[in-house]
C-alpha cells in the first residue's frame, strides 16, 4: 500500500506536493478541533440542570417521557 502511495505522490511537482501538505494539515486541525468541541458539549450533569443552564424549561416534556 506504501509503494503504491509513493507512486502517486511521485507524479507531482513539489509545488503541488506543498500544497496536499497544507490541505492534509488544516484537514487534521479542522478534525482535532470537532472532536475537542465535541467532547466540551458532552453533558456533564443530569438534563434538567444543563436545561436550566441553557434557559430552557424542559420538566414538562422530561415528566411526559416518564410515562412512556
Amino acid at each position: 500500500m506504501q509503494d503504491r502511495i509513493k507512486e502517486y505522490l511521485m507524479q507531482f511537482d513539489l509545488e503541488k506536493l506543498h500544497h496536499i501538505q497544507t490541505w492534509i494539515e488544516l484537514q487534521v486541525e479542522a478534525r482535532r478541533s470537532a472532536k475537542q468541541h465535541t467532547r466540551v458539549l458532552i453533558p456533564k450533569g443530569n438534563l434538567e440542570e444543563l436545561a436550566a443552564d441553557a434557559g430552557l424549561d424542559i420538566s414538562g416534556l422530561i415528566r411526559a417521557s416518564k410515562h412512556y
